[in-house]
């Protein structure tokens, strides 16, 4: 008779562990991942009017088992952030089949446009990017709630912080440069989803862009041609969020580059 009664309250014990355990620790293997959008761009051209970047779009449906590689060639307004023309280089589907003891991603590659990179860079007339130091910077950036920044890397001193670019501008490049159209993603939007998205989302209460976005060590320059332009990464590194790796022209005259 013991042996049952305590039987019965182990069972309900039991029982009564996992419902709460289901509730406040819900299994992965049952739940659905966010859709997820990166964009990541690295420049490679610059005119007068406009520069050029490498796009690479990673577009993750909400699913564990597929996602695809996008790559363009995104051609940008140096004056507004605008993208003026883009032409797909390749796009790749990737693949897995859960019921496989072992994980596979198969990799299949579409048919791309006909779009030829440095074809279009000629035809545009654009300088090349000028390499990288294997040293320091010269010049240190930081992005605050007022706005884009710089000093020179070996001061120290707070008050010796220029300003580059208001909130507001950096904000507006954001949204402008990263836009992606809704019909191209792998995944349904809604039936009353806008046109276009941003591939950057601000929150100014809870996540406003200077807390998610971090500026390169460098500003890039282009052969014969005055500006710099700086690199923001605004991505957590979360595969099921959004972001984009983007960059914001400057005149190099306004940190003392000519």
């Amino acid at each position: 008779m013991l042996l049952s009664h305590l039987s019965s309250w182990a069972f309900r014990f039991v029982r009564t562990t996992i419902a709460v355990f289901a509730v406040l620790f819900p299994m992965y293997s049952f739940a659905t991942p966010d859709a997820g959008l990166v964009l990541s761009d690295q420049i490679v051209g610059v005119t007068d009017r406009s520069f050029f970047v490498i796009r690479t779009s990673t577009l993750r449906p909400p699913s564990y088992y597929e996602y695809s590689k996008r790559v363009e060639l995104i051609e940008l307004s140096i004056k507004t952030g605008h993208i003026e023309n883009r032409c797909l280089v390749r796009e790749t589907n990737y693949t897995t089949d859960p019921n496989e003891p072992n994980t596979s991603w198969v990799q299949e590659e579409l048919m791309p446009t006909a779009c030829h990179p440095f074809d279009e860079l000629f035809k545009k007339g654009a300088n090349y990017i000028e390499a990288e130091s294997a040293g320091p910077s010269y010049y240190t950036f930081r992005l605050r709630e007022d706005g884009l920044s710089y000093r020179e890397t070996e001061s120290d001193d707070q008050e010796s912080w220029m300003h580059l670019l208001p909130i507001s501008e950096v904000k507006t490049r954001a949204l402008n440069g990263s836009k992606i159209e809704v019909e191209s993603l792998p995944w349904y939007s809604g039936e009353n989803a806008p046109k276009m998205i941003s591939a950057i989302i601000i929150d100014d209460e809870y996540e406003p862009l200077h807390t998610i976005c971090t500026p390169h060590q460098f500003a890039f320059n282009a052969l014969r041609n005055n500006w710099q332009f700086i690199r923001l990464n605004c991505w957590s590194g979360d595969d099921d969020a959004f972001g984009a790796n983007f960059y914001v022209p400057v005149p190099g005259n306004l940190f003392g580059l000519e």
